[in-house]
C-alpha cells in the first residue's frame, strides 16, 4: 500500500513554494486562507461585502413591501454608507498592502498569523454593526468599536513595515500610511458621533473616510502599479 508523500505547505521564508501550491488538494480548505495575507484579507472582505449586500437587499424589500417589519434603531442609510466605505474596502486594502507592500519597501512580510487578529476584528465588528442596526444601538456601537480597533491595529502594523524599510522610494507607502491614519480617525469619528447621536456629523466622517482614505489609497496604489504593469 502506497501513501501520498506529504509536501510541506511552507518553505523556510514562510511563503508557500510553487511545488507546494501545485500539489495542494484542489478542494477548498480553510487553512489555505493562512497561506498569504491577501487570501485572508480578500476572503474576509467578501464575507462583509456579501453580508452587507444581503442586508441592504432585505432593507429595500422591507421598505417597498413592509413584509419584514424590520425595526431600525439606526438610520439604515447611515449604516449602509459606513459599511460600504469603512467595511469591506479596508480588508481588501490589507490583503494587498501586507502582500505587495513589503516588496515595495524591501522588508520581510508579516506572517499571516500576525495580521489575522486585526482583520478578524474588523470583519466581526462590521457584522455586529449590521445586526445592531436593528437589534440595539449598543451592539452597533460595540461592533463599530471593534472595527475601529482592528483598523487602527492594521495601520500600526503597516507603519511598522514602513519604519523598518531602507528603500529609497517610500513615497507611495507613506501616503498610504497617512491615509490609513485618516481612515482610523474617521472610523473613530463615526463612533463618537453615533455615541452623541449626531447622525449628520457621522455622515461627515464617512465622507472624510471616503475621500481622504479610500480614494487616496486607491489612487496611490494605481499610480504605483499601473506604470509597472504597462511598462512592457
Amino acid at each position: 500500500m502506497t501513501t501520498r508523500p506529504v509536501i510541506p505547505v511552507r518553505v523556510a521564508s514562510g511563503k508557500p513554494s510553487a511545488q507546494a501550491l501545485a500539489n495542494m488538494d484542489k478542494r477548498w480548505r480553510v487553512r489555505y486562507l493562512m497561506l498569504a495575507p491577501h487570501r485572508l484579507g480578500f476572503f474576509l472582505a467578501m464575507v462583509v461585502l456579501v453580508a452587507s449586500g444581503l442586508w441592504w437587499a432585505l432593507v429595500q424589500l422591507d421598505r417597498s413591501t413592509g413584509w419584514l417589519a424590520l425595526p431600525s434603531v439606526i438610520s439604515p442609510t447611515l449604516v449602509h454608507s459606513a459599511v460600504m466605505v469603512l467595511g469591506f474596502i479596508p480588508l481588501y486594502f490589507a490583503g494587498f498592502l501586507f502582500t505587495a507592500g513589503p516588496k515595495w519597501l524591501g522588508v520581510d512580510p508579516l506572517p499571516v498569523s500576525a495580521v489575522r487578529p486585526p482583520l478578524l476584528l474588523q470583519a466581526l465588528g462590521w457584522l455586529l454593526w449590521l445586526a445592531g442596526a436593528h437589534l440595539h444601538a449598543a451592539l452597533a456601537l460595540a461592533g463599530l468599536a471593534l472595527a475601529c480597533a482592528g483598523l487602527a491595529w492594521m495601520t500600526v502594523q503597516f507603519w511598522g513595515r514602513v519604519r523598518l524599510s531602507q528603500a529609497e522610494d517610500q513615497l507611495h507607502a507613506r501616503v498610504i500610511g497617512f491615509a490609513c491614519v485618516l481612515g482610523t480617525l474617521s472610523a473613530a469619528g463615526v463612533w463618537v458621533a453615533m455615541l452623541l447621536q449626531a447622525h449628520a456629523l457621522a455622515r461627515v466622517w464617512v465622507f472624510c473616510a471616503l475621500w481622504g482614505f479610500v480614494v487616496v489609497v486607491y489612487v496611490t496604489v494605481a499610480h504605483r502599479m499601473i506604470p509597472f504593469f504597462t511598462s512592457s
